[in-house]
């Protein structure tokens, strides 16, 4: 059995995850996920304290066109590769919300093109577009592309990655909330093993955070999850808790690491592992099955946003157990972004600067409700 569960490691440690490698490294244009780009930009402080669709503040009111002067409203979506597995799905859920709301909607795949991605913006522009929805190749070009909208009076927000206009201001947002993500699933993880007796003896205990500092989205979770945690064990030992920066959080890196992590403090009985995406935590799961750890006393959290780690939870039930992680959805995603651009351009009001997904926490009891959602989302978006 191990030897078959290996060998499907082996396989899955060659496809690129969700697991936000730098913007500038070279990533899988098929798996391209939400985070790919926000890890360079720093997002709005405010986010750790928003909530599910909760607008921490009101966007700075500016001088916009009459979006009716032409008789229907127009939004486009400049995505920056949009043949992705999260990207499509998401784009056909904004444009089922659109023609709910009677919007017209386009979308133009960037192709990771820079050049690409200002022209669309500016073709948008000239094709007296109302409103803008861009997920840019890199947040460099934000700044430009938030001018651009503001000289002709057209309506920008972001999704996915963040990021400043002109005068150095947040453009509205709809994205991960990454602090709120990363408690959520903590909170899960710190009841389960609180029954479980794994702070009944610290010495026994290794707490590790794989942390990604470069990255700040993924950072952002794994303090959140330490947060959770030293909130109810405020004494804990600094001899529990391990820092390890695993860079990108690629899984070859996380092995490498994890592995002399785990060398060095064998004779510790239980485990919890902080992590800030499916990355991360993949790279822990070979040397712990190498190692014949006891996954009833392993616990691990983290963001999902493909069903690699509910594939180790489908091969034995104290795997399952282990494993806490909130899950995101392309489709309910682009529902949500399409609903508050939406809401703006046809009531008025105040466009929010910030509003985070839904929080959609999963552990051994109920992953097999992500696997069903993200197998929708990919059926519809064939």
């Amino acid at each position: 059995m191990k030897k078959l569960i290996l060998m499907m490691l082996c396989i899955v440690l060659g496809v690129s995850l969700i697991a936000c490698a730098p913007a500038q490294e070279a990533v899988s244009a098929e798996d391209a996920g939400p985070d790919e780009a926000t890890e360079t930009v720093t997002e709005p402080e405010s986010t750790e304290d928003a909530g599910s669709d909760e607008a921490t503040e009101a966007a700075t009111e500016s001088e916009y066109k009459d979006f009716m002067a032409d008789g229907k409203i127009k939004v486009t979506y400049v995505c920056k590769f949009l043949k992705s597995v999260w990207f499509s799905p998401k784009s056909d859920a904004m444009a089922a919300k659109a023609e709910e709301l009677g919007i017209e909607y386009t979308v133009v795949d960037a192709n990771n093109d820079e050049e690409l991605c200002l022209g669309a913006v500016e073709s948008a522009i000239m094709q007296e577009a109302d409103a803008i929805i861009v997920t840019a190749v890199n947040d460099q070009l934000l700044p430009t592309i938030a001018q651009k909208c503001h000289e002709a009076g057209v309506v920008l927000m972001t999704t996915e990655d963040p990021g400043f206009d002109e005068l150095g201001d947040p453009i509205p947002h709809v994205g991960l909330n990454d602090y709120a993500l990363g408690e959520a699933s903590a909170k899960n993880l710190l009841k389960s093993t609180m029954e479980r007796g794994f702070f009944d003896d610290p010495s026994q205990l290794r707490i590790v955070m794989l942390d990604t500092p470069k990255i700040a989205s993924m950072h952002q979770r794994i303090l959140a999850a330490q947060d959770v945690i030293k909130a109810e064990y405020p004494d804990l030992p600094e001899s529990s808790w391990i820092i390890s920066d695993v860079d990108d959080s690629l899984p070859d890196n996380v092995i490498k690491q994890f592995s002399s992590i785990y060398q060095a403090n064998s004779d510790a009985k239980y485990w919890i592992i902080l992590g800030g995406d499916e990355g991360s935590v993949q790279g822990t799961y070979p040397i712990m099955d190498e190692n014949g750890v006891d996954f009833k006393n392993v616990a691990l959290t983290m963001v999902a946003g493909s069903t690699v780690i509910t594939d180790y939870m489908a091969l034995d039930e104290d795997v399952a157990n282990a494993y806490f992680f909130c899950g995101l959805l392309p489709s309910p995603a682009g529902d949500m972004t399409m609903k508050v651009l939406g809401t703006f351009l046809i009531d008025g009001g105040e466009l929010p600067l910030f509003t985070g997904y839904d929080l959609n926490a999963y552990d051994g009891s109920n992953f097999t409700d992500y696997v069903d959602a993200m197998a929708l989302s990919m059926s519809e978006a064939n």
